[in-house]
């Protein structure tokens, strides 16, 4: 269980830590990770992966202490108002 919080977190960064406290089922609603991000990119949301019986999910990322983050373009430091992103496509 800790690999598959392992490369979640090589997924998203650099992998830190895991929570195993929260260690009581393989496909629970949450993982708790700690992560080093590059915040030059924009945040990841989503990732699909495989289930040991071959079945896929999409694995939701939520992500805690986040100041200023634009949920349209992905990146820290600004929110949808000030999105240079989204005022191009409007």
């Amino acid at each position: 269980m800790i690999i598959v919080g392992q490369n979640i977190g090589n997924f998203l960064g650099q992998y830190l830590d895991y929570d195993d406290k929260q260690n009581s089922s393989l496909w629970m609603s949450y993982k708790r990770i700690r992560v080093v991000i590059d915040i030059n990119k924009p945040l990841k949301c989503t990732k699909k992966i495989r289930k040991e019986g071959g079945d896929a999910t999409i694995v939701k990322f939520k992500y805690e202490r986040l100041h200023a983050f634009c949920h349209f373009c992905g990146f820290l430091g600004h929110n949808e108002d000030y999105c240079r992103k989204l005022s191009y496509s409007r």
